[in-house]
């Protein structure tokens, strides 16, 4: 878990500007001083998962089982084609000479 520093828990709470800018600042002193940021990609990367996943099962109606090591979805191939989206043809080129690296 990840603690809260100062600045975050002032009262800015609930405005999104100054949340923002207080987020922007954190990340960029944290560049500097090479501590962890309050939000890092681990758990920026488990929150946008859980989103996704939310809504893949809205869309289709129906619960779904996550595998989180390896991050497929388990028993509903509808449900996990929604994981990935075709890119226009230039990324994909791009993107499939990274996964095939």
């Amino acid at each position: 878990m990840v603690k809260a520093s100062a600045a975050s828990k002032s009262t800015t709470s609930g405005n999104a500007l100054e949340d923002y800018k207080l987020h922007a600042r954190n990340f960029l002193d944290c560049l500097k001083s090479r501590n962890q940021p309050n939000s890092d990609l681990e758990s920026g990367h488990q929150i946008a998962t859980a989103c996704h996943l939310s809504n893949i099962s809205l869309r289709t109606g129906r619960k779904i089982s996550w595998d989180a090591t390896r991050e497929e979805i388990i028993g509903d191939t509808a449900a996990s084609e929604m994981l990935s989206r075709p890119y226009r043809s230039r990324w994909d080129r791009e993107l499939s000479a990274v996964r095939s690296a």
